[in-house]
């Protein structure tokens, strides 16, 4: 054991002591003061994110309602493009059957001046060359008889013909009536919906400017009380040396073992220094204020608390389009649809159709795929995925919750004939037959 040399161990106390108990005192005075600017700081913080998760859950219930908007417009305006559809069904036949009379009413008409020609040169030729013409009296008297018969059934097939004429103008232009009336109606739909879709993307804006400085002030919650736990480490140790510095040794004997270090201080002195875990940082200390994670209902990833689970029964899918089904599942394809069998529905829709997703779930999936046009995968709960191809626009974002009827894009307008819209529902990644999860709906695809 070296020798203990008890002289030289008090000069140096002797010497240092004063001015570390003045540097411990200055720093002691100082210290609380910035411990308590601290916790103002960190209370107004912790003031701050109760307000914005308050202003949070505010536009959270307001986007809800605008959903539910936007679920009510979509189905309105597929509602009004049945409606179109089916007063241009009802158009063509009415044009076929008034083209139709036409042909016969012209046809008549002819019919009618050539007779009426007949009578009328009859009635020019002076009564001697009826007796000198070819024939008997008899069968010219009965020819002119037969003629007079024939006339007013003639003039009254023309007027019945006429008045239904008449009848189909009437009821055409009723209808091309009742047809710019319901485009009226569809521009003021897509008018409000254009809107609803401005107050929504508005609305994501707001809930993102809030959820980023809701997560600014949390971390900055988190940085000060990190720098809180700093302060109280270091009021410790400042009373700590100030303890030490004011002790006054007493006359320590060679085969006594030194004093202990302060390491080895009572914690009734010296609190327990933090431990570090892994990544450095104090596993002891006091942590910052943990509040619910409020940001995560304003990211797109967020589950609405109004998503249901896929449903076990089937006929509960909205149909995503209104239109014609063209193949079915299973169905023989034609080569220019690559061939093989369909593994979903193709329905033939109106031109700049809306699409709404088929039930509540996550877009996982928003872009071009391999040449195949924009495609979109929503997942559902129990391993159900649908599959949505196209489109000209989607309207949603990978990582966005959609429920229920909610429009997620429109369809394109090829030029020629109309577009298709193809459905696929998968199973535990396989496809399986969509139409009877939209048995409700079948009604309004028509084969």
């Amino acid at each position: 054991m070296r020798p203990y040399c008890p002289v030289i161990l008090l000069a140096t106390l002797l010497v240092g002591s004063p001015a570390a108990g003045q540097q411990a005192a200055l720093n002691g005075d100082q210290a609380p003061t910035a411990l308590m600017e601290v916790e103002k700081a960190l209370e107004a913080d912790r003031e701050k994110s109760e307000a914005l998760s308050l202003k949070a859950k505010e536009l959270q219930s307001e986007m809800q309602a605008i959903r539910a908007k936007l679920v009510d417009g979509a189905h309105r305006a597929q509602e009004l493009e049945s409606e179109l559809s089916r007063i241009e069904q009802t158009l063509t036949v009415l044009e076929v059957e008034e083209a139709r009379a036409r042909v016969n009413l012209r046809q008549r008409r002819q019919q009618m001046a050539r007779i009426i020609q007949g009578l009328q040169r009859m009635a020019l030729l002076p009564k001697e060359s009826l007796l000198l013409g070819p024939g008997s009296p008899v069968d010219l008297a009965r020819g002119n008889l037969v003629l007079q018969a024939a006339l007013p059934r003639i003039e009254e097939e023309a007027r019945d013909l006429r008045t239904d004429l008449s009848d189909l103008a009437v009821l055409r232009g009723q209808i091309e009536t009742q047809k710019r009336d319901l485009l009226a109606t569809e521009v003021a739909l897509a008018k409000e919906r254009d809107g609803l879709s401005q107050l929504l993307e508005r609305k994501v804006e707001l809930e993102a400017a809030t959820g980023e400085e809701l997560a600014a002030s949390r971390a900055h919650a988190q940085a000060l009380s990190q720098k809180a736990a700093d302060l109280r480490d270091l009021i410790a140790r400042l009373e700590r040396e100030r303890l030490l510095a004011s002790i006054t040794l007493p006359a320590i004997k060679p085969d006594v073992p030194p004093p202990p270090s302060p390491a080895t201080t009572p914690a009734s002195v010296t609190p327990p220094a933090p431990s570090q875990t892994a990544d450095g940082t104090a596993e002891n200390m006091a942590p910052a204020v943990e509040e619910p994670a409020q940001t995560a209902l304003l990211a797109p990833s967020a589950m609405p608390e109004d998503v249901r689970p896929f449903p076990d029964n089937p006929g509960s899918l909205v149909i995503p389009a209104r239109g014609h089904l063209r193949y079915r599942f299973g169905a023989a394809l034609p080569q220019s649809k690559a061939g093989g069998n369909a593994k979903g529905l193709y329905l033939e829709t109106r031109p700049g159709a809306q699409v709404v997703a088929p039930y509540d779930g996550k877009v996982v999936y928003a872009q071009n795929f391999r040449g195949y046009g924009l495609i979109l995968i929503i997942e559902h709960s129990g391993q159900y995925h649908s599959l949505l191809s196209g489109f000209e626009r989607i309207d949603a974002i990978e990582g966005q919750w959609v429920l229920a009827g909610e429009p997620v894009g429109v369809m394109g307008d090829p030029g020629t004939g109309n577009p298709e819209l193809y459905l696929e529902l998968r199973r535990d990644g396989r496809p399986i037959d969509p139409l009877p999860w939209l048995a409700q709906e079948k009604e309004k695809v028509k084969s």
